[in-house]
C-alpha cells in the first residue's frame, strides 16, 4: 500500500490516530525579495499553458521554481520525487512530489522533513489525503 492508495483524510487519520482541526495560521507571514529574473520565469511559466498538461509537469515548472526561491531564505533542500519508504506494512512507502528537509552530514536527506508537499492536477482532497499520509511518514 503506497501513499496515494489511502482514499480520504478520515481514512488516514483514523489509521494513524490523529485528531483533525479547523485549519489556523500558526507563523506569520515573512517577505521575500525575489530578483526581477527568478520573478520573471516563473511569471512566464504561469503563463505558458503547455506547463499545466500533467501533474508532472506542474511540479517541475510552476511548483519548483517557487519552492526553490522560498528554500533560498532558509538552510533547507527541496527534495523532488524521492524515494520516501518509511513502513510499508502501515502504508507509508512512495515518492511525495516535494519533502523540504536539511541535508543530513552524509548529503542526504535529513529525517525527520520539515514539510511534504503533494501536487494534484485537479483533485486538492487527493492530494490532501496523500501529503497527510506522508507527514505521518514524516
Amino acid at each position: 500500500m503506497a501513499y496515494g492508495t489511502f482514499k480520504s483524510v478520515e481514512e488516514v487519520a483514523t489509521k494513524f490516530d490523529i485528531e483533525v482541526a479547523d485549519t489556523t495560521i500558526f507563523i506569520g507571514a515573512k517577505t521575500l525579495q525575489i530578483s526581477e529574473l527568478l520573478f520573471s520565469i516563473v511569471e512566464n511559466n504561469l503563463r505558458d499553458k503547455v506547463n499545466y498538461v500533467s501533474e508532472y509537469a506542474i511540479c517541475e515548472t510552476i511548483i519548483r521554481p517557487i519552492l526553490d526561491i522560498v528554500a533560498q531564505n532558509y538552510p533547507l533542500k527541496v527534495w523532488s520525487h524521492v524515494p520516501y519508504n518509511v513502513d510499508k506494512e502501515q502504508g507509508l512507502v512512495g515518492e511525495p512530489d516535494y519533502l523540504i528537509a536539511p541535508k543530513n552530514k552524509y548529503g542526504g536527506l535529513a529525517s525527520p522533513s520539515l514539510c511534504v508537499i503533494e501536487a494534484k492536477k485537479d483533485n486538492f482532497d487527493d492530494g490532501w489525503t496523500q501529503a497527510l499520509a506522508e507527514m505521518v511518514a514524516s
